[in-house]
């Protein structure tokens, strides 16, 4: 083989092992040390393209047309949606709490307990995530699609979930100047 062909092939190789790398840490840093996830919620959030939120009976679906989510025929704002994607991606797991746990409802992921939200592209479910009651102040129970084990995760995700149901499909109404000036009344201050 030529010298060109031997450096070409070596770059190529480093550029595998450089990947690859990458890839490994984008896994392992969502998780603390032994934990092993069996999700990759990076690939969740760059994939989804349909999400499915439940919770207390309520269900909503929000889908990705062209570069907008809508919840129905209303659009939802893009910043709501990419807090969810982004809090999903950087949901951080703790431990595990139980491998095959007895009772649910210990942890909030009871059947009339749970939230939900099931991650698609396209027609094909990728991942179901059970949200449960709060662990600490800044942890959460969390179960992975049909997977028994229960981990405690950390992260903003266990708020976006739980915002009302209703609220996805809300679009707050710019208050006109008019409504504002009628609105606000001036009071004399004192001091004392």
């Amino acid at each position: 083989m030529s010298r060109t062909t031997i450096n070409k092939l070596l770059m190529a190789i480093a550029v595998l092992i450089v990947g690859y790398g990458l890839l490994l840490f984008s896994q392992n840093r969502q998780a603390a040390p032994g934990v092993t996830v069996p999700v990759n919620m990076t690939s969740l959030r760059i994939a989804a393209d349909r999400l499915e939120l439940s919770a207390d009976g309520d269900k909503v679906i929000l889908e990705k047309r062209g570069n907008k989510w809508f919840a129905g025929k209303k659009r939802v704002p893009t910043k709501k949606i990419e807090s969810l994607l982004e809090s999903l991606e950087g949901a951080g797991f703790v431990r595990v709490v139980a491998t095959e746990p007895k009772d649910l409802t210990v942890y909030g992921l009871g059947q009339k307990q749970v939230k939900s939200l099931k991650i698609f592209q396209g027609k094909n479910l990728l991942k179901t995530l059970f949200f449960g009651t709060m662990a600490t102040s800044n942890t959460y129970y969390i179960r992975i699609g049909s997977e028994a084990s229960i981990y405690e995760a950390e992260g903003d995700l266990i708020h976006e979930v739980g915002q009302p149901i209703g609220d996805w499909s809300k679009q707050k109404q710019p208050v006109e100047s008019e409504q504002l000036k009628t609105s606000t009344t001036s009071t004399p201050v004192t001091t004392h």
